[in-house]
């Protein structure tokens, strides 16, 4: 297009207008702490664009020891908060960014870092009871990664495999705003009611441990289909057991 005018704005408020009526600049030096919206609009009246970014000048980190009770990963508090817990020694500061931060590293997910160097920890207020959100951890301004308690992550390369019918409504990957796993976090769950309340687990010695991925294991891919194949796998506790049975008859 071409614009009549360009006005700049910092945090909603004007900054200037372009001296001429297609190109603004400016310099804003970052000499206060905060959050910053920079945003140009360009008119060709009645119509416009407009662009923005955003930047954090960021504080000096708080020190402060965990709240009692707290552990690595994620730890509810509340039907609307939770407190997020990091173990990352030898690193200079932690972001959680995510769904309730836009996506943004900025003051609500900047982490306190505990007296011995070890954890960065943040408390976030004002979710949604049973609302899923999704979150990262940013580190050192480099890396993201998925928070590695979490119990339920999305992943880019493997999710869009996964059916409706096996995972119903499942949360989409937040594929404009990332890269690599993304955490998700829930409050107010609701627990699981086990329909057997008498199971007693047998004695260690007496278990054979059969490790397998559900995803490969079945065609379905859900745990349906695999509880319906337990009985392939009790057949094949036998057969083990009985080949086991014919080594020792050979050996002796």
């Amino acid at each position: 297009m071409d614009a009549d005018s360009v006005i700049l704005y910092l945090n909603g408020k004007y900054l200037k207008r372009g001296k001429s009526p297609d190109l603004v600049t400016d310099t804003i030096e970052a000499t206060q702490y905060g959050e910053f919206w920079v945003k140009a609009v360009a008119w060709d009246q009645p119509a416009f664009f407009a662009d923005s970014f955003f930047v954090y000048v960021r504080k000096p980190i708080v020190t402060e020891s965990l709240p009692s009770g707290m552990q690595d990963g994620i730890n509810y508090t509340g039907s609307g908060s939770v407190t997020l817990v990091l173990h990352a020694p030898y690193k200079n500061y932690v972001f959680v960014t995510g769904d309730f931060t836009g996506w943004l590293s900025c003051e609500k997910g900047y982490m306190k870092k505990t007296p011995d160097n070890e954890r960065y920890w943040v408390e976030i207020n004002g979710l949604d009871p049973g609302k899923e959100y999704r979150y990262q951890y940013f580190v050192d301004n480099d890396l993201y990664i998925a928070d590695p308690y979490a119990d339920k992550v999305l992943d880019p390369l493997n999710d869009s495999y996964i059916s409706s019918q096996t995972y119903p409504d499942l949360i989409s990957y937040p594929k404009d705003t990332t890269s690599g796993m993304v955490s998700i976090l829930q409050t107010s769950q609701v627990s699981y009611s086990w329909k057997s309340s008498g199971f007693k687990s047998p004695e260690k010695s007496e278990l054979i441990i059969y490790e397998l991925l559900i995803r490969d294991f079945v065609a379905n891919h859900d745990f349906k289909t695999m509880i319906d194949t337990l009985d392939y796998l009790d057949n094949l506790e036998s057969m083990l057991l009985n080949l086991c049975l014919f080594a020792n008859l050979k050996g002796t």
